[in-house]
């Protein structure tokens, strides 16, 4: 299945083989063999817990090869596990309450990652997927009434203290807190990160009307199609810069459940200026899960020999915890697109448009807030310098 050249453990086999759904019967026997081998089993779980992917470790273990496996790791895990699932079913019953008002005020709601992706690519099991908030997707127009419907349920918004005309102006979402339960809600009126940029010519990557309708507990919710999905979540990998396994298995697991069509997807990647950030994801999975990379964009990874360089960057990195280094962080930004002007204005935007934490410690009248611009550099600097 793997066909890495860095050195990896069999800690690190465990966590890939075992993240990898559906697992095959040659899969299960190579687990077997590597458990039988023995295990730093306070290592794997301390790996596990970093790349977020306790329990589906656990679940495969359990149906693999449980009589072989300390009690006290697999009862670790278990805790872990019934906790998780917990979590998850409440986020769950949560989501589509919500979504039921939502409908019903006839506000156009997209949620998308969180227990609706756990759903789609685990068949149904959302107990397998750890993930700490609701992603829902709105028309920027809707977001106030938004606010106000999870206001009157309990909820408080995080950002309050600065004011909305301020705000909008710097980002993309809103996080909302049940102070019941501490369900996290994040309304986003952008799906992607703030600062991520498209061609010129690219409005709204991702148009409503192209949303698919499915039924979830007699529910009619839009979802993003699974073309636009999978691209959303090689987008979304990208910006955490592969650092969690879950990502890629997130990945797939989709590709395992969903039918895709790579001549659209490719077209729509090039379209959005992210075509190396998909090959970057798929030859991830190549690598690491043994997928098997689509002739279509096979024929274009022919002439773009850096997405395999940075590639190995990427496997190298994956198991290690060390942090990134910033100056790193900057250059790989920039290789991650294809298009050198998107790569410079991504770092560019990253610097300068000021973030809440900024904006939160140096208060402007409203008609100042271009001096907020002027500000973030020196405020990112001083945080890089000293550690902040």
């Amino acid at each position: 299945m793997m066909n890495l050249n860095n050195k990896i453990t069999p800690e690190h086999e465990i966590l890939i083989y075992c993240s990898h759904y559906p697992m095959d019967c040659e899969t299960k026997t190579k687990v077997r063999s590597i458990v039988k081998g023995g295990l730093n089993w306070d290592y794997l779980i301390h790996m596990a817990t970093f790349h977020k992917v306790r329990s589906i470790l656990y679940f495969q273990l359990h149906q693999v090869c449980q009589v072989k496996i300390p009690t006290y790791f697999l009862t670790d895990l278990n805790d872990f596990y019934h906790k998780n699932a917990i979590r998850n079913l409440l986020m769950f019953g949560e989501l589509m309450k919500i979504l039921e008002i939502l409908n019903s005020r006839e506000i156009y709601a997209v949620p998308y990652k969180g227990p609706i992706l756990a759903k789609s690519i685990y068949d149904g099991n959302i107990t397998l997927r750890e993930f700490s908030d609701i992603d829902i997707f709105v028309n920027e127009k809707d977001v106030q009434e938004v606010k106000e419907v999870l206001l009157s349920k309990g909820y408080y918004c995080c950002f309050k203290k600065i004011p909305l005309e301020l705000y909008n102006k710097f980002e993309r979402e809103y996080t909302f807190i049940n102070k019941i339960n501490d369900i996290k809600i994040e309304i986003q009126w952008d799906l992607f990160w703030k600062y991520f940029n498209f061609p010129n010519s690219i409005k709204d990557p991702f148009e409503i009307k192209d949303f698919r309708i499915i039924k979830i507990e007699e529910l009619d919710v839009p979802n993003p199609s699974a073309n636009d999905m999978f691209l959303i979540l090689c987008i979304h990998s990208s910006e955490h810069l592969w650092r969690n396994l879950s990502l890629l298995a997130d990945l797939n697991s989709f590709i395992n459940s969903h039918k895709l069509d790579w001549s659209f997807v490719l077209k729509n990647a090039s379209k959005l200026g992210v075509k190396r950030i998909l090959f970057i994801n798929i030859l991830l999975l190549h690598n690491l899960y043994g997928f098997q990379v689509p002739v279509v964009i096979a024929d274009c990874l022919k002439f773009d020999k850096s997405s395999f360089s940075i590639t190995e960057i990427f496997l190298t990195n994956l198991f290690s915890q060390n942090e990134l280094n910033f100056f790193y962080k900057v250059s790989i930004r920039i290789k991650l697109r294809e298009n050198l002007k998107l790569g410079l204005k991504d770092i560019l935007f990253e610097l300068f448009i000021p973030s809440v934490d900024n904006i939160n410690r140096i208060k402007l009248p409203i008609f100042l807030y271009y001096l907020y611009y002027i500000l973030q550099p020196f405020q990112f600097a001083y945080k890089l310098l000293f550690r902040i």
